[in-house]
């Protein structure tokens, strides 16, 4: 119910690490879910066996309305496999490393000097 009035007032909702802990398919039907984050352990070998999983996870949440950020991303391998298979979104210190408040304002004020378009990976 808390969910639910959150949403209701514009709060997005996120499964973090996806696919790892507590993380069920159960949540889908029954939290008021806006975006799914799949951990990074997935795309840290996305190569291997963790292809099927993450494209499994894209589709579904695809067909659901759900959107979808890779966690992890560090090379552009990655994201070259992630875009192939409709993976819009993403982080990772390929990005950038995690930044104080300040730093974080002046790299969005950069990325936006320079035209970058990025909404997504």
């Amino acid at each position: 119910n808390i969910l639910g009035r959150l949403k209701e007032i514009g709060v997005r909702i996120a499964i973090d690490d996806y696919g790892t802990g507590y993380s069920s398919l159960n949540y889908l039907n029954k939290l008021p879910i806006d975006t799914l984050k799949i951990d990074r352990i997935f795309i840290e070998q996305i190569k291997l066996n963790n292809l099927v999983i993450v494209c499994s996870t894209l589709q579904m949440a695809n067909e659901l309305g759900i959107d979808v950020v890779a966690e992890g991303i560090q090379t552009t391998e990655q994201i070259r496999i992630l875009k192939g298979h409709g993976c819009r979104w993403g982080q990772g210190y390929l990005f950038s490393r995690p930044l104080p408040i300040v730093e974080y304002e002046e790299f969005c004020r950069a990325i936006r000097g320079n035209k970058v378009d990025n909404t997504s990976i």
